[in-house]
């Protein structure tokens, strides 16, 4: 758990807090308060001098591997170089091994397709190569 000075130093850095399903961040010397999702004028702010940092938490954004659907997402996945890279749909990502399980094999990276990617997999899957 990070202390107040943590907390304080993320804020001036630009992180944000995670409190109560709302967000927290430094504007000028006020502390603005944002739901995800809503529109900048959704939020409110208050002065900095009256924040509670015992009911927030540093944000991390998330990454891409801690939300696999079910269904899994198609990858591009290596072990040792980029270029030797094949196309796999990764289902799960284990943090204690630090690598992505697909078609039950483990590789040591994997990169999500673009949607431009994904379009000409798609195509090229369709005719046949």
């Amino acid at each position: 758990m990070a202390t107040d000075r943590e907390k304080l130093e993320h804020l001036l850095a630009g992180g944000l807090l995670a409190s109560a399903g709302m967000y927290k961040r430094l504007k000028g010397d006020s502390i603005v308060w944002t739901m995800p999702n809503l529109p900048e004028d959704n939020s409110y702010e208050t002065p900095i001098s009256i924040i509670n940092f015992d009911d927030s938490e540093i944000y991390t954004e998330p990454k891409w591997w801690d939300n696999i659907p079910l269904e899994g997402i198609l990858c591009k996945v290596w072990d040792g170089k980029l270029e030797e890279a094949i196309y796999r749909t990764v289902f799960k990502y284990s943090s204690i091994d630090k690598k992505f399980i697909a078609d039950s094999l483990w590789y040591e990276n994997a990169i999500p397709l673009n949607e431009e990617q994904l379009s000409a997999y798609e195509l090229l899957k369709s005719i046949g190569t």
